[in-house]
């Protein structure tokens, strides 16, 4: 279904309605918005390593990404027609997001590029405020690859890319008070293609004042959001620190 609630001209109703009854029977089963992020994982578990091969396995994550979305400020929104999720910021910006396997990162980039594309122009927004966002499931991810690739794809303007177990520690602090939504929405917009390395700095020393007795919020948050926007708007790394591959728990 496009943004005005109408089917694409060549789209086949049945298809659109299996999927629509396929995302309602998934949704039941899923965790509530509120549960806790340790049942959330427990879900992705199980579906992630079917993501490529499973129907309601892929649809499973889809709908837990677009919760995950919820919890770190954004109105999440599907937009069946070009088969993503747009999340909407407070701050006027938007993520075109998609999950994709460990295996298919790739591919899928040219597909979050065209579909951002397309509702860019259907929205009328600014270039800087539409990001694609592929969020990668699987144990190994190969980002010098990715980077590589969206360099050549001429995409490394506007797509990023972020591990399914990065976003989760994402979600993680924010619940516990350590991230803004600004925050957040700086992180999964890095000046690099890939966003793992900073949001892994980020979050770690965000616990680490935690461990301490420090909070997200008082005394001390201005210069913490200060390093925040500093890493995130860094040069561009090229991959994890010491390899080109990075492992994820997802």
């Amino acid at each position: 279904m496009s943004i005005d609630g109408r089917l694409p001209p060549n789209a086949d109703p049945s298809t659109a309605e299996d999927d629509r009854s396929l995302r309602a029977r998934v949704r039941r089963q899923l965790p509530l918005q509120d549960a806790g992020l340790l049942l959330v994982r427990e879900h992705l578990g199980r579906a992630v390593p079917q993501i490529e091969t499973d129907a309601e396995a892929r649809v499973a994550v889809e709908e837990i990404v677009g919760q995950l979305g919820g919890r770190l400020g954004f109105s999440a929104r599907r937009e069946a027609a070009e088969d993503v999720d747009v999340w909407t910021s407070p701050a006027g910006a938007a993520l075109v997001v998609r999950p994709a396997g460990a295996g298919n990162v790739v591919e899928q980039l040219r597909w979050l590029s065209r579909a951002r594309d397309r509702l860019l122009v259907q929205r009328g927004l600014p270039a800087r405020k539409l990001t694609a966002l592929c969020i990668v499931c699987g144990a190994l991810v190969n980002w010098r690859q990715i980077e590589e690739a969206a360099l050549m794809r001429r995409t490394i303007d506007h797509v990023r890319v972020i591990s399914l177990d990065a976003l989760l520690s994402l979600a993680e602090v924010r619940a516990e008070g350590g991230l803004a939504h600004t925050d957040v929405l700086t992180l999964l917009r890095p000046a690099s293609v890939c966003a793992d390395a900073v949001v892994e700095l980020v979050t770690r020393g965000v616990r680490r004042g935690s461990d301490r007795g420090h909070t997200g919020v008082g005394p001390g948050t201005e210069p913490r959001r200060a390093e925040v926007r500093r890493q995130a708007t860094g040069s561009p790394s090229r991959g994890l620190p010491g390899s080109n591959q990075g492992q994820n728990d997802f």
